[in-house]
């Protein structure tokens, strides 16, 4: 049994509630995203609120850095041992990312076969596979009888378990009679519609010029929207969560110490998530593109949502975290000047 199982169950019943409700596979995939944004939302204030820790640990660090000086070593074992006192785990901020990564897959595995999770229509009604020969064969479900007709080809018909769009575009333009053929194994209302705004959610967006400009134009045109705005939301949404970061500025302000004094850069705390932040955002748009190009459309789409969703949550954090934190720490910062220079004159 697969480890995910529990998360195939739980996503596809959700999926199935909310085309239910809507009777949009498109609309349900949208919703189903904003949901499961919302649940993923406290790993999000927390990655907020772990980032001001390590900006109020910036002091501490400084003077670590000019008490070990060159000793890597004892540096980076002092440096381990602060952040264990202030329970702060420079790591920790990127779980939310790393989650989202690892709940591709169900979302996937739903996408792909949603006669299975999202409509119930079980794995053997689909396809019955035996070893005859030595070699894998379909003798029975629904797509023995697609593949006795000619309709579906052999590697279709084995994939049918797990990939069963093909299935779901061959029975909708096969129409009642068709539907009739196979009434055995799946009822009318358990054939779910792929259309959203007319494009074929079950269908891989393409690349080729023939399949996007040429005779199958009208199929694949709409769809080369999907990879577009999923790598353009994905750079946004990267771009919008370093701009919202409460550290940017004094980042910016080291930077630019460093330029005009080549020798301080040696000397600065190396963030350690620094260049994980850096590699993903050459990284997450790339892998976004091969994402877009080699799934179904309806998987592009929740990660479009997904992107929107992470920068409304990145001004939301800055918006009612992050920004009165910094407004309470300038207002302190002030006090302590003013206090200063006050025992000064006395």
């Amino acid at each position: 049994m697969d480890l995910l199982s529990p998360l195939y169950i739980a996503f596809g019943f959700v999926m199935r509630l909310l085309y239910s409700v809507f009777g949009n596979y498109g609309v349900a995939v949208i919703l189903f995203t904003i949901l499961l944004r919302f649940l993923l939302m406290p790993l999000g204030v927390k990655q907020s609120r772990n980032t001001l820790k390590q900006q109020a640990l910036s002091g501490e660090l400084a003077e670590l850095q000019r008490q070990y000086g060159k000793d890597r070593e004892k540096m980076a074992q002092a440096q381990q041992e602060l952040y264990k006192r202030h329970g702060f785990s420079p790591f920790s901020g990127c779980l939310q990312s790393i989650l989202q990564l690892f709940i591709i897959w169900p979302v996937y595995r739903i996408i792909s076969a949603p006669l299975v999770h999202i409509m119930q229509v079980g794995k053997d009604a689909l396809a019955v596979t035996e070893k005859i020969d030595g070699k894998d064969q379909v003798t029975g479900g629904i797509a023995k009888v697609l593949l006795d007709l000619g309709l579906i080809d052999e590697r279709i018909a084995l994939q049918a378990r797990d990939f069963n769009i093909p299935i779901i575009n061959t029975l909708r333009e096969g129409g009642a009679d068709l539907m009739a053929k196979v009434s055995d194994f799946i009822q009318p209302d358990q054939l779910i519609s792929l259309d959203f705004f007319g494009m074929n959610l079950g269908q891989i967006p393409s690349y080729q010029f023939l399949d996007v400009f040429g005779a199958k134009s009208a199929m694949y045109l709409p769809l080369l929207m999907i990879p577009l705005l999923s790598v353009i939301t994905t750079w946004l949404s990267m771009k919008i969560s370093m701009m919202t970061m409460p550290n940017r500025k004094q980042q910016e302000e080291e930077k630019e110490r460093a330029k005009r004094n080549p020798a301080r850069e040696a000397q600065q705390t190396k963030d350690p998530t620094a260049g994980m932040t850096q590699g993903m955002q050459y990284f997450m748009p790339l892998f976004t593109l091969f994402i877009a190009f080699t799934t179904p459309a309806a998987l592009g789409l929740y990660w479009i949502i997904s992107n929107i969703m992470s920068m409304v949550q990145a001004y939301l954090m800055y918006r009612f975290i992050t920004k009165p934190h910094l407004a309470d720490q300038a207002r302190l910062a002030l006090e302590a000047r003013l206090a200063a220079e006050s025992a000064i004159a006395a």
